[in-house]
């Protein structure tokens, strides 16, 4: 509670604090409960912030093989505040956590991934890791036995967000699939999305979206007319 307490009245002090303690704790439920304070932190430094970049994800990638009460909180906390100062050229780096472990770190990876590119888009497009890995999740999701089982519905639909602007060929193959699925309103909810979200991109990042967003739509809207 007094370093909660800390980071509301001096947070640049009290996150330099975490940090070093971060960088420097042991497994056990200090480096866990800091973990979970580091997502009230705030570092101008790109050096510091590359350092709580890797720190957390070393401790993710640990503590999501783990089965205590306390693994879940954390590896979830240490993802989304990796994320949300991670440079979208190293979007890969997440790819790890959207494969099986004892924590299912999937969902949470993939919804932090969406606010990586609503904020700034990849200039370059290519078949990495990640978008190879997104490709056989929204393969597995949308196929319909899976999908009847429910708890996919937003990973489907954030892969498929994701796949539009990571790997636009595995999108236009993907999206095919929302047919057997008979859920025509899933047409339109990305649609949407895909829209808002380009709308919410500054000037360089729409230049740099080089029609990803208007493909992506056109396919949709194809395949929406044909369901009909």
């Amino acid at each position: 509670e007094a370093l909660w307490n800390w980071l509301v009245d001096d947070r640049e002090s009290a996150s330099e604090f975490v940090l070093t303690q971060l960088l420097q704790a042991p497994c056990g439920s200090w480096r866990d409960n800091l973990v979970l304070l580091a997502e009230e932190t705030w570092y101008d430094s790109p050096g510091q912030r590359s350092q709580l970049i890797d720190c957390l994800l070393d401790i993710a990638l640990k503590r999501r093989n783990d089965v205590d009460a306390a693994a879940e909180p954390v590896s979830f906390a240490a993802i989304r505040r990796a994320a949300s100062i991670l440079p979208v050229e190293q979007l890969d780096r997440l790819s790890d956590f959207l494969r099986p472990s004892a924590v299912n770190t999937v969902a949470v990876t993939l919804r932090s991934l969406v606010r990586i590119i609503e904020a700034e888009i990849p200039s370059v497009t290519c078949e990495t890791r990640l978008s190879e890995r997104l490709a056989t999740l929204v393969g597995k999701y949308i196929d319909p036995d899976v999908y009847r089982r429910g708890d996919v519905d937003a990973m489907l639909f954030n892969g498929l967000l994701l796949l539009a602007v990571l790997n636009p060929p595995a999108f236009e193959s993907a999206v095919g699939g929302l047919r057997g699925l008979n859920r025509p309103y899933l047409f339109c909810q990305l649609r949407e999305e895909l829209l808002t979200m380009r709308n919410g991109w500054g000037v360089d990042e729409r230049r740099a979206d080089d029609g990803r967003i208007d493909k992506a739509v056109a396919a949709i809207d194809r395949l929406a007319h044909q369901a009909k």
